[in-house]
């Protein structure tokens, strides 16, 4: 069925009125319609069909069609599409039969957010306009207050957001001056929703302000504050809500909170718990959990083409998507998102004629030019990620974690050109009698040995600046000491702390000791001969006994 309302809607004249009060028992039948959309979000749109009979049975034609929009809002609500297009051409064909020419407007409205949800935004612009021509002619404030809505909203799945925002507050003057109630909660909520999709994509730029946070929260507030008798509203606030938190303090505790509202939302409308995994998305995107990302994106839109709907939210997420795949370097399944989106936006375009196909075309190619330049970069990126990974891994020790002989040497080297530096101590450790760890335990046991003394040195309340496995059971430690009386406390200290270590949870009744050689560098002297006198120290140290320190100075050359 084409959303033609030409097609749905006879040529017909029908007299203008201003809108009627509603009686109370109209009044009566609006509050048990609503309240059976906000309980049974799922089921009121069949169990409205025998409430609709009775109505219409009693002579309650008013009522009656009051009870067919909800149903088609229902319908929308649960991503029924074509339950709902035909629930509208009921709505048509039953305003004229009875007269009420006000739901004529009703069902361009709910006709507008159908083209909307379809992604087709220029069609829903239309039925808007219609339904605007019927408020006006009819002083219907009701209508009026909900035509506005419709224009913020199809605004905004245009990414039109200043124009969104000004229509909004457009339309929050409008309900003050004419005391209208009924759509100031969803107004309040968009301007929310803007605000939050501003935040989020300025969020991911790097310039998200103090500002931008305080706005989103200040209308966050506001749209709870004129929310509080509506659950479902209310519902929708929340995921909001989380998704502020993910901007504003962190992502991962948004996402915390967003995951403890599942199980309420999903059991609401359709489209509510789409709107809440769209929220996972943002949030996953802003926690640069692309693996994650990458999954729940590409499920939900699969949703949504298996639903037809949400046509607004699909070329988006095609491009997270994208973004999301070319981060983990799969560029084949970042270019086929791309495509798709763009795809996607062409064919909406080429409905409305050559001009507008040829500037989605010309469109088409900056974008691709845009998304080649942003793969380019990534790839860079990733590239320039991968050196520093192998250039860390060529520093690094695995076992111990520490810097290796090379790093070690590097380090020294830095070291000894700082302009402001005339001295710093060395350190040379040896594991005492580590072969026999070795015969005796094993090469595994062994390892851990090493770990766990590379775990005391890094801890050591010695505080080094530099540590290095220097090869095999020996380390290097640097130190910003240029007095020479510390050099014993740095050797005592180290000395005391490895012989402290409780070593039972590696092997019960273990015991390690160590050999420390230490030795002052000097500006002006080679730091290789600095490493040389503190190995001398070192076996010294062996040569009587082990399980101490020497250390070694100028002053003691002198």
């Amino acid at each position: 069925m084409t959303l033609s309302r030409s097609r749905l809607l006879p040529t017909i004249v029908l007299v203008s009125a201003m809108k009627p009060k509603n009686n109370e028992t109209e009044l009566m039948a609006l509050d048990e319609v609503i309240e059976l959309v906000r309980t049974k979000p799922k089921e009121a749109p069949d169990l409205l069909n025998a409430i609709i009979s009775e109505y219409q049975s009693k002579g309650q034609n008013k009522s009656a069609l009051m009870a067919r929009h909800w149903q088609c809002y229902a319908q929308i609500a649960n991503l029924e599409y074509e339950s709902a297009k035909k629930s509208v051409e009921n709505l048509i064909s039953e305003a004229i039969k009875f007269g009420h020419r006000e739901f004529l407007g009703y069902a361009d409205m709910n006709l507008s957010t159908i083209a909307i949800e379809s992604g087709d935004s220029e069609t829903a612009l239309e039925f808007i306009g219609h339904a605007m021509q019927i408020a006006t002619e009819l002083a219907d404030l009701d209508l009026l207050g909900q035509v506005q809505m419709s224009l913020a909203y199809a605004q905004i799945t245009q990414e039109r957001n200043e124009d969104a925002l000004e229509t909004l507050n457009s339309c929050i003057r409008f309900f003050d001056a004419e005391n209208v109630t009924a759509y100031r909660p969803k107004a309040y909520y968009n301007i929310a929703s803007v605000y939050s999709r501003l935040a989020i994509r300025e969020k991911l730029e790097g310039r998200l302000t103090e500002a931008r946070i305080n706005e989103a929260q200040n209308a966050i507030q506001d749209a709870r504050t004129f929310s509080r008798d509506d659950p479902h509203m209310q519902m929708l606030i929340g995921v909001l809500s989380t998704v502020h938190t993910g901007f504003s303090q962190s992502p991962e505790k948004g996402l915390e909170e967003l995951l403890a509202l599942e199980s309420t939302i999903k059991d609401s409308f359709s489209s509510y718990f789409i709107r809440f995994k769209v929220s996972r998305c943002n949030l996953l995107e802003m926690a640069g959990r692309w693996r994650e990302l990458c999954d729940q994106s590409d499920e939900l839109i699969e949703e949504l083409i298996a639903s037809g709907g949400f046509g607004c939210n699909l070329i988006i997420l095609m491009r997270q998507s994208a973004r999301a795949h070319a981060q983990l370097g799969e560029f084949e399944a970042a270019y086929g998102h791309l495509k798709n989106s763009l795809a996607r936006a062409k064919k909406g375009w080429e409905s409305k004629g050559e001009d507008r196909a040829k500037f989605v075309s010309m469109q088409q190619d900056v974008e691709r030019h845009r998304f080649d330049q942003d793969v380019l970069r990534m790839r860079n990126k990733t590239l320039i990620e991968r050196n520093k990974v192998l250039e860390l891994e060529a520093r690094y020790d695995p076992l111990s974690g520490l810097l290796n002989r090379r790093g070690t040497e590097e380090a020294l080297q830095q070291y000894s050109e700082r302009r402001i530096a005339t001295r710093f101590l060395i350190a040379l450790l040896d594991i005492d009698h580590f072969k026999r760890i070795n015969d005796k335990f094993g090469h595994a046991i062994g390892d851990q040995v090493i770990h766990e003394f590379a775990s005391c040195l890094t801890h050591s309340t010695s505080n080094p600046a530099k540590i290095g496995r220097w090869g095999g059971e020996e380390f290097l430690i640097m130190y910003d000491i240029t007095d020479d009386q510390e050099m014993d406390m740095i050797g005592r200290t180290l000395v005391e702390e490895i012989r402290l270590l409780n070593w039972d949870h590696i092997h019960t009744g273990m015991r390690v000791t160590a050999s420390i050689g230490l030795a002052m560098w000097h500006q002006g002297d080679s730091v290789d001969n600095a490493v040389r006198i503190a190995d001398d120290m070192l076996y010294e140290v062996k040569h009587h006994g082990r399980d101490n320190w020497r250390a070694w100075s100028h002053d003691e050359a002198a």
